[in-house]
């Protein structure tokens, strides 16, 4: 960063002097000139393209000049004008002062150059601490040409009226006046050379080609402002739409419906109706007096021709004077016990209101908005209208009977049951009765429950499920009280393989893995959302398995035996062993330990036998093996007795197999 330094001199007592140089922060410095300022002729104005200074210095604002820098003019936002576009009586620009737009290519216009003078043209940039140097300068030599038609560039229209648009339909102000429709815009860029004259062309079509165009003089053929165009051959009840166009020396400009501006905008018809005709009135009450129907109403435009009578129908085929031209008016034998509906037409010297306004008038009548409603003790109820009335005579009266819950309460003029009830109360039946201006009464009923504080149970505060096993649905955290519906929600979420039901709290599913001991909480939310919440502990066990220790296993009858042929181990603690088939006889499983022991009555050949363990959550696991149970030893004299001879090898016997 650069600084600024001013100096101190500190002199001693010895004599000596030190020379301190202090910084001072750097004050905030005038802006560069503009960079890569384009000129570019047109007919009749000179096209200005550049970029702002860098670094950007906190621009405020541009100035221009068009005689080497003698005099300079501020873009100054006008009326029309937007954050980045400023309009003014012979130039438009679009900028943009933000830092980070410093390298956007800016654009300004300036008109009313004469065709064939060289401009020498500047710019300057603006911040709050003075101006730039000026900007390289741009020589430029308008040609001339065509004029731009009516309604391009006019932003600065006399009568005030300044679109938001560059271009829009709003650059052409229409207003009416004797007969005659005024057009007035400010005079677009002339191309070079004056416009003496305008013309006009007048159609039913909005889309018509500029070689379709029949164009008509002006009475006076003149450039002054506005334009009059006579309406005396037109109707009243059509839309119309208007083509303008300008002329110079140098011939027609392209029509106001479609032309291609420096900027390459699009221009439009003016559309317009023929006034004359009156408007219908809008009502603003209805009431019902023995058998007529009053209405009071707000008059629309009269067409520039005053208002003389109003007319009436209740079947928008036949209609009647109602003798007055101001409100209210009076439609005899209107107010029955039927639903009648009733159309206004207005009237001046003109005719009469192209469409008629209608309303509806009958009996009283009270609707059941809402058949029932239930809110909640100590939570304020949100508003809620059970009743509503129509038609009768404004305005209305509401009553409740019996009286509302302790805390709640009905707007007479609306109504609505407000505030916050104190106390439960079962769902009871309430009657709205209400009475009209014309003392005319109707009524209706609703229920209306008040439910107690919502208040959750810790069911199960601990819950160990097996991985892999399918968990028998469990709710640990129940709701009650509260206005239903009730909803859920977990927090955290659950072990991947579960889910919980928001409407039930349940929690279903196969979890994936096992997991450690984890608090989860569990919140119930009613309809006032008012909430009551509880936390159980979820353990997830290893999955259970089981091993094969003895693939066969072979005993003998009679003689006692004890083996564990399959061990188990993991999941949820107290497994059970069953196993199929059936043992044999004399042997039986310990549904505890899995371990076989017994003693078999017979021999077996071999067999294979599926040992189950299953642990308290339903989880199983399997194997299978052989057993095979020989026979019972026994011993058989095979020879009785022998004689052997002293001195001799006996032969090989065996008396007992």
């Amino acid at each position: 960063m650069n600084h600024l330094y001013r100096t101190r001199v500190v002199f001693t007592l010895i004599g000596a002097i030190f020379i301190a140089l202090i910084p001072e922060p750097a004050h905030a410095a005038v802006p560069t000139a503009p960079r890569s300022v384009v000129g570019i002729a047109g007919n009749g104005y000179a096209k200005i393209t550049f970029k702002a200074p860098s670094p950007n210095a906190n621009i405020t604002n541009y100035k221009f000049s068009i005689d080497s820098g003698t005099s300079y003019t501020t873009f100054s936002p006008g009326q029309g004008s937007s954050t980045y576009e400023v309009w003014g009586s012979n130039y438009s620009a679009t900028y943009y002062t933000d830092a980070a737009f410093i390298n956007v290519t800016n654009t300004l216009y300036i008109f009313g150059l004469m065709p064939g003078t060289t401009y020498n043209i500047n710019l300057i940039a603006v911040n709050a601490e003075g101006d730039s140097p000026a900007s390289a300068t741009v020589a430029v030599t308008p040609t001339s040409g065509l004029p731009y038609p009516p309604g391009f560039m006019s932003k600065l229209s006399t009568l005030g009226t300044f679109p938001v648009s560059d271009y829009g339909l709003n650059n052409l102000v229409a207003r009416y006046q004797s007969g005659n429709l005024i057009m007035d815009f400010a005079e677009p860029p002339n191309g070079g050379s004056p416009i003496d004259y305008y013309q006009y062309s007048i159609s039913l079509s909005d889309t018509l080609t500029e070689a379709a165009v029949v164009w008509q003089d002006f009475a006076t053929p003149s450039p002054t402002l506005p334009l009059v165009i006579p309406l005396s051959d037109l109707n009243y009840t059509s839309v119309y739409y208007l083509y303008l166009r300008s002329h110079n020396a140098n011939g027609f400009s392209q029509y106001s419906r479609n032309y291609s501006a420096p900027a390459g905008a699009i221009g439009h018809s003016v559309g317009f109706a023929r006034p004359g005709l009156p408007a219908r009135p809008s009502i603003t009450g209805v009431t019902r007096s023995g058998s007529d129907v009053i209405i009071s109403f707000n008059p629309g435009s009269d067409g520039g021709y005053p208002i003389t009578d109003y007319l009436y129908s209740t079947d928008n085929v036949n209609y009647t004077s109602a003798g007055t031209a101001s409100s209210p008016l009076t439609v005899p034998g209107a107010a029955t016990n039927s639903v009648v509906t009733i159309y206004l037409k207005a009237v001046n010297s003109i005719g009469i209101s192209p469409g008629p306004r209608s309303l509806q008038t009958g009996p009283l009548t009270a609707t059941q908005s809402i058949a029932s409603k239930s809110v909640a003790v100590s939570a304020t109820a949100s508003s809620f209208v059970p009743v509503t009335a129509s038609r009768g005579t404004t305005p209305y009266s509401f009553a409740v009977s019996p009286s509302l819950p302790s805390g709640l309460a009905m707007n007479s003029s609306t109504g609505a049951i407000t505030g916050t009830p104190t106390a439960a109360s079962s769902a009871t039946t309430y009657t709205v009765t209400v009475t009209d201006a014309s003392s005319e009464t109707a009524s209706n009923t609703f229920s209306l429950t008040v439910a107690s504080v919502i208040s959750t149970t810790l069911a199960i505060p601990a819950e160990t499920l097996t991985a892999g096993a399918a968990a028998n649905s469990f709710t640990p955290v129940p709701a009650s009280g509260g206005t239903s519906p009730i909803t859920y929600a977990i927090s955290p979420s659950l072990p991947s393989g579960l889910s919980m039901s928001t409407s039930t709290g349940a929690i279903t599913g196969t979890p994936a893995s096992s997991a450690s001991a984890t608090n989860y909480t569990i919140t119930a939310t009613d309809a006032t959302s008012a909430t009551s919440a509880k936390t159980f502990a979820l353990t997830i066990a290893t999955a259970l398995s089981t091993t094969l220790v003895k693939a066969v296993e072979t005993i003998t009858a009679s003689a006692a035996a004890s083996f564990t042929p399959v061990t188990a181990s993991g999941g949820e603690p107290a497994r059970t062993f069953s196993i199929s088939p059936a043992l044999p006889s004399g042997l039986a499983i310990d549904t505890s330990t899995g371990a076989i022991s017994g003693t078999a009555t017979a021999g077996a050949a071999s067999t294979n036998y599926t040992v189950t363990a299953t642990d308290s959550n339903s989880a199983t696991s399997s194997k299978t093996f052989a057993l095979v149970i020989n026979g019972p030893l026994t011993a058989t004299q095979s020879i009785a007795s022998t004689t052997l001879t002293n001195g001799t090898a006996a032969t090989s016997f065996t008396p007992v197999t």
